[in-house]
């Protein structure tokens, strides 16, 4: 038996550039750990970017994209409260899309 997956999921092999906010409502102050990815953590797939950038909460942070790595982390210190999380992931031309999966983590 074979299963195919959400159509949504598909699209994900063309990396569309979409970029936009998640809300976020942050529960708790303290330390968080945020991993953006193109795929699914289960998928395996390698981030196809050179470069990511993170900003919330007024913060902005940035990081260089290592060859073959599946996630982007960022650990920040996060205020209590509701905001927008913004992801960027660009590829060797400067162009720039979203993370489509996230992961927050409280540290």
């Amino acid at each position: 038996m074979k299963f195919d997956p959400p159509p949504v999921f598909a699209s994900l092999e063309r990396l569309p550039r979409v970029t936009g906010p998640w809300s976020v409502d942050v529960k708790k102050a303290g330390q968080y750990r945020l991993i953006l990815r193109q795929f699914p953590k289960e998928a395996g797939q390698a981030i196809k970017a050179v470069r990511a950038k993170i900003q919330i909460f007024g913060k902005e942070q940035e990081s260089v994209v290592e060859t073959g790595v599946k996630g982007v982390i960022f650990e920040l210190g996060l205020p209590e409260g509701k905001t927008e999380l913004w992801t960027w992931l660009y590829d060797a031309e400067g162009k720039a899309g979203g993370a489509y999966f996230t992961e927050v983590e409280a540290l």
